[in-house]
C-alpha cells in the first residue's frame, strides 16, 4: 500500500505541474481539472498556482 501512495503521490504532482504549464490555454486547463477531479480527489485552479488535493 505504501508504494501505491508514493505513486499517486508522484502522479498527483505531475498533475499540478502539467495544469500549470504556460502554453496550456485555460479552457484547456479548467476542463482537464474538471475531468481529473473526483469523489476524493479535488483539483483546484487559481492563476497562477494549481493544487491538488486527496481526501
Amino acid at each position: 500500500m505504501l508504494i501505491a501512495c508514493e505513486v499517486a503521490g508522484d502522479v498527483l504532482a505531475g498533475v499540478e505541474e502539467a495544469l500549470e504549464h504556460p502554453d496550456l490555454p485555460p479552457s484547456v486547463r479548467d476542463e482537464l481539472a474538471e475531468t481529473i477531479s473526483t469523489r476524493r480527489i479535488e483539483v483546484n485552479i487559481s492563476e497562477p498556482e494549481t493544487s491538488v488535493q486527496v481526501e
